[in-house]
């Protein structure tokens, strides 16, 4: 709790230090960089406050699995995911504008991934070109709007979902 008193530090380096409440790390507004990698966290709301961040190591916390939108908000210039099991990777990390990278030794600027899965994407696509990787998470947004037909059925009885529902506005 006395790191609250702390309101003009810039930079904390909790590495592997057993932090697991993040709630007294709120009131730092001036906050630049923050090293939580290695927590046992499961909250990362704490940190929602800190819209000064430049520099978030998240990487090898065990109980993280989704990252909340807001991370996708921040004026990041670095942001390491590494080790991290995520349920799915957000749709807002090209937001951040920043490069991708999957490789061990990294500078300490764009997205960190190295050995990060995810359930539901195929990580190799960090492996391609930074355009191959904003292209591919382009095409997994698609509008509502923009969804033409839904077919419902087996290869001898197909229905269109508006055949079924009506007119979909």
């Amino acid at each position: 709790k006395s790191i609250a008193l702390l309101e003009n530090v810039e930079s904390i380096d909790f590495c592997f230090s057993g932090i697991s409440d993040l709630t007294a790390l709120h009131s730092l507004k001036k906050l630049r960089r923050l090293d939580i990698s290695g927590s046992t966290a499961t909250d990362l709301e704490p940190l929602r406050h800190l819209t000064g961040l430049r520099s978030l190591n998240l990487s090898q916390m065990p109980n993280i699995h989704t990252l909340p939108d807001w991370i996708g908000k921040l004026p990041l210039e670095y942001l390491d995911l590494s080790y991290l099991s995520l349920d799915m990777l957000p749709l807002w990390l090209p937001d951040l504008g920043l490069e991708f990278s999957r490789s061990k030794y990294h500078p300490k600027q764009g997205i960190q991934l190295y050995k990060t899965t995810s359930k539901t994407d195929d990580m190799n696509i960090f492996y391609q070109s930074q355009e191959a990787i904003h292209t591919w998470f382009s095409q997994r947004l698609l509008p509502l709007n923009e969804m033409k037909v839904v077919f419902l059925g087996d290869n001898e009885d197909l229905f269109c979902l508006e055949d079924l529902l009506g007119p979909v506005h």
